[in-house]
């Protein structure tokens, strides 16, 4: 066994044994460093959101499915215990399935399969919503990345001709600055004098103020 796949399996054993650290450590750090920007926040959030639910779901479900029958084969062919156990183990399901089956009504048979249809289709419509709420919330954030990386900023220099402070109901509040015919974003703790000439310089696509100077 290598490294890789003795340290995957340390991760897979904390997060079956540990669910709630998991989802705290996940959620959590995100959360913490977003805290320390207006931008960094949206960010994370949206990345969380498209492919958070998304990644667990492919993780858990079907790379884990198709290593595991990757796995299986190559076990199968090339051990006869395996291979032995593996068969008295199917054949004791199956009689098992087979007895249950016996004991289910035509009704229940045909409930069990809507039951499993449409949790399937709920899970698939969950995934999809939060990938759509992530893209609608950080659209624009995505593409400023690297951008805010680098610091390659667009820069713009005039006159302010007012400023407007949003508070969204579960939104970051927000301030709208205005200089000249342009309308930027900015942190609440930034300050801003009607009148004052400035140099701001401010990102692309979210139009959020990262430096200002007089």
């Amino acid at each position: 066994m290598t490294r890789f796949e003795k340290l995957q399996n340390k991760l897979n054993d904390f997060v079956s044994d540990h669910p709630i650290w998991t989802f705290l450590i996940v959620v959590g750090i995100p959360f913490i460093l977003g805290s320390t920007s207006y931008y960094l926040f949206y960010l994370l959030l949206s990345i969380l959101l498209i492919f958070g639910m998304g990644g667990l779901f492919f993780y858990k479900v079907i790379y884990k499915k198709i290593r595991h029958k990757i796995e299986h084969k190559k076990r199968y062919q090339e051990s006869k215990r395996y291979r032995r156990n593996w068969d008295a183990s199917e054949k004791r399901k199956e009689k098992e399935r087979q007895f249950k089956l016996k004991k289910m009504s035509i009704l229940e048979r045909i409930g069990g399969i809507i039951g499993n249809f449409f949790g399937y289709i709920l899970i698939t419509c969950m995934i999809i919503a939060l990938s759509v709420v992530g893209l609608s919330m950080g659209g624009t954030y995505i593409p400023d990345l690297p951008y805010y990386i680098f610091h390659q900023y667009e820069t713009k220099t005039g006159i302010i001709k007012g400023e407007e402070i949003r508070s969204p109901r579960k939104n970051i509040p927000y301030k709208l600055i205005y200089i000249d015919d342009l309308t930027l974003t900015a942190e609440t703790d930034m300050e801003f004098k009607e009148g004052e000439k400035v140099t701001v310089k401010y990102l692309p696509y979210t139009k959020l103020i990262m430096k200002i100077s007089e």
